[in-house]
């Protein structure tokens, strides 16, 4: 039966087969990346938002918060009115900047109230913003405020 076989047919089934896996190959590519451009567009969820989702995202009994896409370790602390560094430091994270959605927080009973993390994004983003301030010229001519009648 082997001895039948042509190289010219080898190769056609060796195309055949490779064409049959780039289309599926292609297919898979095509499906987990057609994403629109308003999904790949990071946006942090606010306190409300989280408030919101708390009978499915928190287990009163064991104190476990599992981490939505777009929560962030403060708006999560602030939800909570619990101190952000409390729950960097019970949760062992090493980057209040990296907390990755799936994961559990324990959140304590804190009676502190809310308090922004140490070193945060936020706060470091806050603090490194310029002022601005108001100018009266421009390329050497004065600016004049147009009047209204």
């Amino acid at each position: 039966m082997l001895s039948k076989i042509r190289p010219t047919n080898i190769l056609k089934m060796l195309m055949t087969w490779f064409l049959i896996v780039s289309i599926a190959m292609s297919i898979v590519l095509w499906l987990t990346h057609n994403v629109s451009s308003a999904d790949t567009i990071w946006q942090a969820n606010s306190v409300a938002t989280i408030k919101g989702k708390l009978s499915s995202t928190f287990d009163v009994n064991l104190r476990h918060y599992q981490i939505q896409y777009g929560d962030t370790i403060n708006t999560v602390a602030e939800a909570f009115n619990a101190n952000a560094n409390t729950i960097v430091t019970d949760n062992g994270i090493v980057d209040a900047n990296l907390i990755l959605a799936g994961n559990q927080l324990y959140i304590t009973k804190d009676v502190s109230g809310y308090v922004r993390a140490n070193n945060s994004i936020g706060q470091v983003v806050a603090n490194q913003l310029p002022t601005a301030s108001l100018i009266n010229e421009f390329d050497g001519n004065e600016i004049t405020p147009i009047q209204t009648k």
